[in-house]
């Protein structure tokens, strides 16, 4: 039964085909919507708590891929979306579960949720790999977009996610920086990325949803974030 390897509020996430999870771009592109498992309807269908003002664009007979993520493990299986409603504030979605459950590696570049103020500079393609290797812009680099209107949404070992009042342009070269609180220590954070993802926010349409890829990591310098990334995730999960 599911219930034995599957616990209510596991985090969900579906796709339009198989991912191996590694790779952030595609990720990005397939992923059509995520939530929590709200309650076991049957041993084969499940209901989904969506996040808030997630749309539902599921269609009935199309057969879709669904992964769960519980704690160190992570299963996917195929699904079918039965139906959707709104119960007071909440978007529950039905689906049935069609395949036997399958447990796979567990993604290096798991993200966390992790808020602050960032700045972004753009860059051509040509300076991205100068400006990785120096770790810093230039003294003559121009002033960047404010701040006040950039937040981080999460990081992870493949790239980052933040919110803008300025739109930025699909495939462009960003040089960003931030600062996050690493325990009682505040850490500077600075990398080059290209943006594989940016769309009006869900919920604000002034507001624009950005999404970066590293590019020019070492190995080493990609196994530090990741570290780093589950420090933070185990410091989160620490203060529940």
């Amino acid at each position: 039964m599911i219930e034995e390897h599957i616990k209510k509020d596991a985090l969900v996430r579906i796709y339009d085909k198989k991912q191996d999870l590694e790779d952030y771009s595609e990720e990005e592109r397939f992923q059509i919507c995520q939530g929590k498992i709200r309650r076991f309807a049957s041993e084969a269908e499940i209901e989904i708590l969506l996040e808030k003002n997630i749309e539902v664009n599921l269609q009935k007979n199309v057969c879709y891929i669904i992964y769960f993520f519980c704690g160190k493990k992570v299963f996917m299986c195929s699904c079918y979306y039965k139906s959707f409603y709104a119960e007071e504030e909440e978007h529950i979605m039905l689906l049935e579960l069609v395949s036997p459950l399958e447990q796979v590696q567990r993604r290096m570049y798991q993200r966390v949720s992790c808020h602050a103020k960032i700045l972004y500079w753009a860059i051509e393609k040509e300076q991205a790999i100068q400006y990785r290797k120096m770790a810093k812009l230039p003294e003559e680099a121009e002033e960047p977009e404010s701040s006040v209107e950039n937040s981080l949404v999460d990081i992870g070992g493949g790239g980052l996610r933040f919110t803008s009042r300025t739109f930025v342009p699909l495939d462009s070269f960003l040089f960003v920086r931030f600062e996050i609180m690493n325990g009682k220590k505040t850490e500077g954070v600075q990398t080059v990325g290209q943006v594989v993802y940016s769309m009006p926010h869900h919920s604000d349409k002034d507001c624009f949803e950005i999404r970066m890829k590293y590019i020019g990591l070492t190995e080493e310098e990609r196994k530090q974030i990741i570290h780093f990334v589950f420090q933070l995730e185990r410091d989160s999960i620490s203060k529940r």
